[in-house]
């Protein structure tokens, strides 16, 4: 079970970025509940969320897995130099800071509820819904409340 942790884990930050990963997102993926995620974490691998990423890191380093390593990069991570510039060779834009999920998302889904519904329709909330993120992370991604219509509209 906790390698169906781990290989959860490596999809979703594949799929959606590092930031992602969270233990409701690896508990949907296996049909488990997040209690049994934080559980299976602590008794097969010594700790939380943070085990879980540990070992799938691990994992990927030793197979090479140049996607997940690629989302890794994103994050400003430190991998060994020749191995990240390999990684970013042939992953490009999953190792692109720029290009780093879920804040991606979130612009993408600014920019689309302002486009379809009008620039008030894209709050906090409507944002974090379509992105398929936490409310919390878009206040992240745009600074204070008073800053994310300036920041939006650049």
């Amino acid at each position: 079970m906790p390698n169906r942790l781990i290989q959860a884990a490596r999809a979703i930050a594949i799929e959606k970025g590092l930031l992602c990963v969270t233990r409701e997102a690896i508990a949907a993926r296996v049909g488990v509940s997040t209690t049994q995620v934080s559980r299976l974490a602590f008794d097969h691998l010594g700790g939380g969320l943070e085990s879980i990423l540990s070992a799938a890191l691990a994992q990927a380093l030793n197979s090479k897995d140049y996607p997940y390593l690629a989302r890794v990069l994103q994050t400003g991570y430190p991998l060994d130099e020749d191995l990240a510039e390999k990684v970013r060779r042939s992953f490009p834009t999953l190792s692109d800071p720029l290009d780093c999920p879920p804040y991606g998302h979130i612009w993408r889904a600014s920019y689309e509820l302002a486009r379809d519904k009008g620039f008030p329709s894209a709050t906090r909330e409507a944002i974090a819904d379509r992105a398929g993120v936490c409310k919390s992370l878009v206040s992240y991604a745009y600074g204070s409340l008073d800053a994310m219509p300036g920041r939006m509209l650049a």
